[in-house]
């Protein structure tokens, strides 16, 4: 954490507070916006809000990170990174709109992991491993394996936002743990634009703002799984590493947790996987608590797991940070199961 010290003493906090106004106007801006074009999200029987809400979170998450490019100076993967998940926007919008098929929309997804591939984000090892003094290093499948990581979290991130707060809650709280992780502060003002985007979200999200409530849509969560996916690649990268492989697992394990158990649980029951259901956490939870209380308890819950990750990496190693994970996740499924059959 010593990094994110010296990053404090040097940010500027004038250029931050505006960012932040800035953000807050493209809000409001694309509200309106999609108001004018009839873009909602409307009630039905599986969802549960009662008037028409515009999914206008994908492009204001879309043009902030255009506007910071020109506020903050990142790298070029970086740049690189915001110019082709224009791609997964369009793709997720179409998707908000029911004008794209799922192979449609996955085949656009694995278009722009290739891109970035080939533009360097990508993961080629997890690491050293203590055990076996040996990187475990993917060689020629580090392209497959890279599709497969950055496509399971754009949708992990896309089933993960369910209820009001939940995803954006967590990618909110994540970002400490990406500053907890890191061993410089390279990717710091990225880091910040994803937060400052999730907490402002939270204000119109709730209904803080009176009359001006929004949701990501598809669009969003898909963008936002992307581009949280890429900074993760990005972060772990064998060239530009300031993040373990073993580590970048336990930001947001929650969110993969639950993904993993809907694939599972739905392919047991004869399923398709992308059949829209209610056995989600926080549905499991929204039956027994309010929404606000269940987007406080999962996001404690996932702080509370990365913290365990964080530390059992510190004191043990790599491979028992991976284990730990596997060993978690079949926990999760287990417990879960029982909660589900309540």
């Amino acid at each position: 954490m010593k990094y994110f010290e010296n990053f404090l003493l040097d940010i500027d906090l004038k250029k931050i507070f505006i960012f932040l106004f800035i953000i807050f106007l493209i809000h409001f801006f694309f509200i309106n916006i999609y108001r004018k074009l009839n873009l909602f999200d409307l009630p039905n029987i599986r969802k549960k809000h009662s008037i028409p809400v515009p999914f206008s979170g994908g492009a204001t998450l879309l043009l902030t990170l255009y506007i910071s490019v020109f506020l903050f100076d990142y790298s070029t993967r970086l740049n690189f990174l915001i110019i082709i998940s224009t791609i997964i926007f369009f793709a997720g919008l179409l998707d908000d709109l029911g004008k794209i098929t799922i192979f449609n929309r996955i085949l656009l997804q694995c278009v722009s992991c290739v891109i970035l591939f080939y533009y360097g984000i990508k993961v080629t090892d997890i690491g050293y491993f203590q055990s076996i003094d040996k990187i475990i290093s993917f060689g020629s499948f580090s392209i497959l394996f890279s599709i497969f990581c950055i496509i399971i979290t754009i949708n992990a991130f896309n089933f993960f936002d369910g209820i009001d707060g939940n995803l954006s809650s967590i990618v909110a709280t994540s970002i400490f743990f990406f500053f907890l992780f890191s061993n410089n502060y390279s990717n710091s003002y990225f880091l910040i634009t994803i937060f400052l985007f999730s907490l402002t979200f939270l204000f119109f999200n709730f209904g803080i703002i009176f009359g001006f409530k929004n949701f990501l849509g598809d669009s969003g969560s898909n963008l936002l799984g992307f581009i949280y996916a890429g900074l993760m690649i990005d972060s772990a990268g064998t060239t530009f590493r300031t993040i373990e492989p073993g580590l970048i697992i336990w930001l947001v394990p929650l969110i993969y947790f639950d993904f993993l158990h809907l694939i599972i649980y739905r392919l047991k029951n004869a399923k398709s996987p992308h059949l829209p259901d209610e056995n989600h956490i926080h549905h499991v939870f929204n039956r027994y608590y309010n929404k606000k209380l269940v987007v406080l308890i999962l996001t404690t819950l996932n702080i509370t797991f990365s913290l365990i990750g964080y530390f059992f990496y510190k004191f043990f190693s790599a491979e028992g940070s991976i284990i730990l994970f596997t060993l978690m996740f079949f926990l999760y499924y287990y417990f879960k199961n029982i909660l589900l059959r309540k």
